[in-house]
């Protein structure tokens, strides 16, 4: 009876012993699976950030592409108003011509507007629309600036883009600073680069 009651206890010992051995065994297999789990989402988020952020950089370079564009347009212009000036009077055909090419050259033609508008879109989302929203008096031409701003384009590269003078980017960006509320341009500059 003795030894039919060690048997029983060595037998219970050795069921307990296997039941601890499989929960561990167990837990650590949860571990490792939830592990790599972990592992392969943080993985999956990583590739996501690395696509988002090659788009937005090929997104960038599509704007930068199109302000060369409009910076070459710029100088034609420029060159092309300079023949006009150099112009005699015996040569008023000629001036036609030119004058013609240069109503065609325009600096942001609406084409070039909705093709800026949508690069910058891309790459900034919730810029023009946070400028709509928040700002619903100002005008497309401000809104143009605004995202030249953002852009962080001197006084000199805006005008040359938008072919007005120096003088009339500086007016445009009082305009801007009285309606969107800053004192200065630098803290007009800040708020739209913050954005």
């Amino acid at each position: 009876m003795g030894s039919t009651i060690l048997f029983f206890q060595r037998r219970s010992l050795i069921s307990i012993v296997f039941v601890a051995l499989f929960l561990i065994f167990t837990g650590i297999i949860v571990a490792v699976i939830r592990n790599l789990k972990y592992l392969k989402s943080i993985n999956l988020e990583n590739k996501k950030i690395r696509e988002a952020e090659k788009t937005k950089n090929q997104r960038l370079r599509g704007i930068k592409l199109l302000l060369n564009k409009i910076v070459e347009k710029q100088i034609q212009i420029q060159f092309i108003e300079s023949q006009i000036e150099n112009l005699k009077p015996k040569y008023v055909l000629e001036r036609t011509d030119l004058s013609n090419k240069l109503s065609n050259l325009k600096i942001l033609t609406k084409e070039d507007w909705y093709s800026f508008k949508h690069l910058f879109s891309s790459a900034y989302p919730n810029f023009y629309s946070y400028l709509n929203n928040n700002f619903p008096d100002l005008t497309q031409a401000e809104i143009r600036q605004c995202c030249l701003i953002r852009l962080n384009l001197s006084n000199a590269q805006i005008a040359s883009i938008l072919g007005v003078s120096d003088v009339a980017v500086r007016q445009n960006n009082l305009r801007l600073r009285t309606k969107l509320g800053y004192s200065t341009q630098q803290a007009l500059v800040e708020f739209l680069l913050s954005k």
